[in-house]
């Protein structure tokens, strides 16, 4: 919702303006815009409505009016409080509030020394002025000394703006303006100090002394007083002729055949970018050469217009706009040029020649636009006039860079999209968004964008990249299709978004033609890379691409920098960290498009042998040293071997490549909580492979999909450790023979049924192997199989601290963090926080090593802020766990953070009922995925029963029934209503 104060009072929803009431119920509404977010007290409205003597019936009359401009909100906005009414909306709501932002920023920018941008930004504050602040409002009412400000804000923006305006030489457009101003208001001295410096800079000394004249005898009559001693030094220093009256900028004026404007002004509205526009003045000020370089699409057009337009009224020459985009003939472009700056040709003399001799000094902005087809060209015309005329500044759009000396390149990103899973409100309030609403109510009014259509829209923006071109023509389709068989449309988007506006440039009337523009300045070599790079369905690396060239590293590398120069492949990744490349989507469908079958397939197939080499393939399994980068690599380059996989399962010659691919993956699909996924496409493998073909791969297989198995199906991971270990040992494996003893022991343990033997047997197993990754592994087996607790506890310490030893010894995080954050529930067992708090803090610190986005982190900090009896902030912490084992499907994981989020409860005291539902649910997910009992429980239930009786046994039925979204909902609500405020610090300390 948007309220407009400034002017006649207007609301407007997503939908459009919304018509208001009677003339009291629009004050109402002003006085509450005017202190928006904060309460409004009743008493304090009545006064602004009827005076201090309001009728009887004031409070019931203000309830009435209250009560139907609720109804004009959604709901929350306009709430009833202790201390009065409050409409809740965001400052950037309420145009009062955006103009005195406005007005701040420009004080910010100008004290920057970026005037430019301080003018812009004035400029679109006073834009929103439509007349008189909150007319409704009577004279009376407590609420016109707040409209008096802003009035007087008003006035001091106009004069700082004409104060920037003389600033940078524009004095001869102001005197008009001025002179008008001080019609108006004879008595601010400061317009008249303006008036009398306009004249003097336009030569007419004369006519700035009469001003100061004339304001001696206006104060005279009026007020019986005399000028400021601010304007008699300003007199004296005109009469002086002093050189501090000069303009912080050199101009030379009168420079026959120059003209002002030249700009087109899109029908459109421009959206998103005020940022951008700021920028790009402010590098135009530093750099008297900036190109917008950019994909088709991005929008370099239209933010090189409205950065023209911004500057344009600072500069003496004006600001002038060059299309080139029609020119096919190179020897036109300087032609053109003059052209549009307005410069006669002379005859004999080349017209850069003439261009020069007339801008000379005199400060000038063109826009080249479109300079891509015709870059040589352009690059060695705009050096000559740069070098010719010094008060020249040229803003090129080029989908590659100039490449001459002084070029400031700016990559015109695309728009802001949402990201996956932002709310309706979070993305409404993103660019991309904003664009494809505008543009699609234009096409379609009455189009209904509820959350709903809101998500859909978000999943629009987000498949299109971000890209302006796109996203407009999507929202034209509103007109014949609902935005569901938009989204659906994407999928072969070219043929979707075609038939743009009539009167758009050709280029840009389909999304086909606007990246076909781009592809066919490309090389024969160029074009042939970006095909193959089709083949990455995420971003890739240099080596990456190599892989795929089909042609030799040097010069795969130079094709590469090259389509990165035409926009055509984009860096990515942060600053500090190797460069990676992408392509948007939109590009990456085109080039697809354009690849003959055997050269796709050439790329593919190097696609396929760079990725399964970073892998591993064929190598023992990574260990010590080397685990921490390995696992950041295959995480980073996850979606690369999901294509791997997905191409390797489509040939069947290939599918014992694909199986010793996912074995080879285990650690990472088990230290990264990617079970599910690495267990689906090892299920799937294995079925597809005859079990004859290579025994030992499938023993090994069998084997890693039971390791990865028994965090969410113990009776699963059983079937497959006891098939996998019997073909081990038929086939002499005795490595994956010691594996499958460790996940038969694994299991057991994490269901609660420990059994030394099993453990001992494990050890005993990669003692004789004597492979220290599998003695680590059997010496987890043997901790879990061993008592936590109690007099037989001794064992499981002593597996883990020679688990540690082991560890650390060999530099292998990943057993260091297993280690430590078992080692804590030691401490915990015997009521010792303080040794527990040191494995917790290390196994944070491990978390963060490896590149882990896990819940073993949040859940054992939980459980030392309960133990150090911190129960809200733990509470906090569990259900993070909770949230992150649901997102990665780990059942006892998501029992554990329930049972631990009630035993917070019961300790608060504050909700028996939902301790109970968070413990039926536990025991219903444990007994689901085959673990049985494994949680221990008695404690909560013991105390749950004292407290509930006979209840008891329905609650825990009720939270058996309740789905993981309801309970992850569930622990949200618990979370507020405990009224913890020390969420950002339990997330800080978790991501130390």
């Amino acid at each position: 919702m948007q309220v407009a104060l400034l002017g006649p009072l207007n609301l407007t929803s997503e939908v459009g303006p919304v018509v208001l009431g009677a003339p009291k119920e629009r004050a109402v509404l002003e006085m509450l815009a005017l202190r928006a977010g904060r309460p409004v007290p009743a008493e304090a409205l009545c006064e602004g409505l009827w005076g201090e003597m309001g009728p009887p019936s004031a409070a019931k009359a203000l309830q009435t009016y209250v009560s139907h401009l609720r109804r004009l909100f959604p709901p929350g906005c306009l709430l009833t409080t202790s201390g009065g009414y409050v409409l809740a909306l965001s400052p950037r709501s309420v145009d009062a509030a955006r103009f005195e932002e406005a007005v701040h920023q420009a004080g910010q920018r100008q004290e920057a020394g970026d005037l430019v941008s301080a003018m812009a930004l004035l400029q679109e504050a006073l834009r929103l002025w439509r007349g008189r602040a909150c007319p409704e409002l009577t004279e009376h009412t407590w609420a016109t000394a707040e409209v008096a400000r802003l009035e007087e804000l008003r006035r001091e923006a106009q004069e700082e703006l004409a104060e920037l305006r003389l600033a940078t030489g524009e004095h001869a457009r102001l005197v008009g303006e001025l002179e008008a101003a001080v019609a108006a208001e004879p008595l601010r001295e400061r317009r008249w100090a303006q008036l009398m410096l306009a004249y003097y800079r336009c030569g007419r000394q004369a006519d700035a002394l009469r001003a100061f004249a004339r304001l001696r005898s206006t104060l005279a009559e009026e007020l019986g007083i005399s000028p400021s001693a601010e304007l008699v030094a300003l007199e004296q220093k005109v009469l002086l002729q002093s050189a501090e009256l000069r303009p912080l900028r050199s101009h030379v004026g009168g420079a026959p055949g120059a003209q002002a404007g030249g700009l087109p002004r899109p029908a459109s509205s421009f959206i998103g970018r005020a940022g951008e526009v700021a920028e790009v003045a402010k590098l135009l000020g530093e750099s008297r050469l900036v190109t917008l370089a950019g994909a088709g699409g991005c929008g370099k057009t239209r933010l090189a217009q409205e950065v023209a337009a911004a500057m344009a009224d600072s500069l003496a020459g004006g600001a002038h706009f060059v299309s080139l985009a029609p020119l096919t003939e190179p020897g036109l472009v300087p032609m053109a040029v003059a052209e549009a700056l307005g410069v006669q040709p002379q005859s004999g003399r080349a017209p850069a020649q003439v261009v020069t001799e007339v801008i000379g000094h005199r400060e000038t902005l063109a826009v080249v636009d479109n300079c891509e087809h015709l870059v040589g060209t352009v690059a060695e015309l705009v050096e000559g006039l740069l070098s010719g005329a010094p008060g020249l500044r040229v803003l090129a759009t080029s989908r590659e860079p100039l490449r001459i000396a002084g070029e400031t390149v700016w990559r015109v990103p695309s728009l802001e999209v949402p990201g996956p899973g932002a709310s309706a409100a979070e993305s409404r309030g993103c660019a991309a968004v904003e664009l494809f609403v505008d543009r699609a109510l234009s096409a379609r009014p009455g189009l209904r964008l509820d959350d709903g259509a809101t998500a859909t829209i978000a999943e629009i923006a987000r498949r299109l990249d971000g890209l302006p071109l796109a996203i407009e023509l999507a929202a034209a389709r509103v007109a014949v299709l609902d935005l569901a068989g938009i989204l659906e449309g994407l999928s072969d988007r070219f043929a979707l978004l075609a038939g743009g506006s009539r009167t758009a440039p050709a280029r840009q009337q389909t999304l086909r033609a606007a990246v076909a523009w781009s592809y066919d300045l490309l090389s024969a070599r160029e074009k042939e890379l970006f095909g193959r790079l089709t083949v990455f369905p995420a971003s890739f690396s240099l080596e990456a691409a190599q892989a795929v060239a089909g042609s030799g590293r040097q010069e795969a590398t130079e094709d590469l920098f090259a389509l990165v120069s035409k926009s055509m492949v984009a860096t990515v990744g942060p600053e500090g960290r190797p460069v990676r490349y992408s392509l948007h989507e939109t590009l990456r469908q085109f080039g697809a498009g354009q690849l003959d079958e055997p050269t796709a397939e050439q790329a593919r197939a190097g696609h396929a042998r760079h990725y399964l080499a970073l892998v591993g393939l064929g190598r023992p399994e990574p260990f010590g040293a080397e685990l921490a980068p390995w696992l950041k690599r295959v995480e980073l380059e996850l979606d690369n071997l999901r294509a791997v996989f997905s191409y390797l399962a489509a040939r069947s010659e290939r599918h014992a490549e694909l199986l010793g691919a996912l074995v080879a993956l285990r650690r990472y699909w088990f230290i990264y909580n990617h079970h599910r996924e690495g267990f689906e496409l090892l299920e799937q493998a294995l079925a597809a492979t005859s079990p004859g073909e290579d025994p030992v791969l499938r023993a090994r297989a069998l084997v890693t999909s039971a390791h990865i198995a028994a965090h969410f199906d113990a009776e699963t991971s059983a079937r497959y450790a006891k098939a996998g270990g019997e073909l081990a040992e038929t086939v002499g494996d005795k490595a994956t023979a010691c594996l499958a003893a460790v996940v038969v022991a694994i299991v057991n343990g994490i269901a609660g049924q420990r059994n030394e033997a099993e453990g001992e047997r494990a050890l005993r197993l990669a003692r004789d192997v004597g492979d220290p990754l599998l003695v680590c592994e059997g010496l987890f087996a043997l901790a879990l199989s061993t008592p936590f607790a109690g007099p037989d506890a001794t064992r499981c310490r002593e597996a883990f601290e020679e688990l540690l030893a082991t560890a650390e010894e060999n530099g292998d995080l990943g057993f260091s963090f297993a280690a430590h954050g078992n080692m804590c529930l030691f401490g915990f067992s015997e009521g010792d926080a303080k040794a527990a708090r040191p494995h917790v803090e290390r196994e944070m610190e491990l978390e963060s090593e490896l590149g882990l986005q896990s819940h073993w982190a949040e859940s054992r900090f939980g459980e030392l802020l309960y133990f150090e009896g911190d129960y809200r902030r733990a509470l906090v912490l569990h259900r993070k766990a909770f949230e992150q084992a649901r997102r990665q499907d780990l059942p006892w994981s998501m029992a554990d953070a329930a049972v631990d989020a009630a035993t917070c409860l019961i300790a608060l005291g504050s909700d028996d009922i939902a301790a109970a539902r968070l413990s039926g649910f536990a025991q219903h997910e444990l007994q689901r995925a085959g673990f049985g009992d494994r949680v221990p429980m008695d404690a909560n239930l013991e105390a749950l029963g004292a407290r509930l009786a006979t209840r008891l046994a329905d609650v825990l039925a009720e939270g058996a029934a309740m789905t993981r979204e309801e309970i992850g909902e569930l622990l949200t609500t618990l979370e507020e209503a405990s009224g913890s405020n020390s969420h950002d610090g339990a997330a800080s300390v978790v991501d130390h």
